[in-house]
């Protein structure tokens, strides 16, 4: 039979060292290494109903489990994990350990907006201190039996 290129587990066990690495028709996706000193380091995706590739870089050692760095990226409905994988290279990490995540709107030197109010606007002395009433009652019509 053909081996299905968007479906695959890799394994290997080597001395201290351990390797693997899968990936699902349902666009999951996962590799780790556990190192010689017992360190895990790795990285999971999987694709959304949405269409966003979600992946999390990871490590775990003495100082326990924490993702160093996360990815959010569409990359559209029922793409293989394999082309996702692709796609979310080239993207910008979101955040993680020591991650600034990139700005959404990056200036360009020019003031984009400008205001045209001079001075802030004086509250209404007509405004209510409360949006609702503090107490509702309400009485419902008797009922007419005939």
């Amino acid at each position: 039979p053909q081996q299905d290129p968007d479906q695959f587990h890799i394994q290997t066990d080597e001395d201290d060292e351990r390797y693997f690495l899968y990936q699902t028709h349902n666009g999951q996706y996962r590799k780790e290494r556990r190192l010689k000193d017992g360190s895990v380091v790795g990285s999971t995706g999987w694709v959304g109903a949405d269409g966003y590739l979600r992946l999390q870089d990871y490590i775990a050692d003495n100082q326990g489990y924490r993702i160093y760095k996360s990815k959010t990226v569409y990359v559209g409905l029922n793409r293989p994990i394999g082309e996702s994988l692709k796609i979310a290279k080239t993207a910008p990490t979101d955040s993680g350990f020591g991650i600034t995540p990139a700005p959404a709107v990056q200036s360009r030197g020019q003031q984009r907006f400008r205001t045209t109010t001079s001075a802030p606007i004086a509250p209404s002395t007509y405004a209510s201190p409360h949006s609702f009433p503090a107490e509702v009652s309400v009485t419902p019509p008797p009922v007419a039996y005939g």
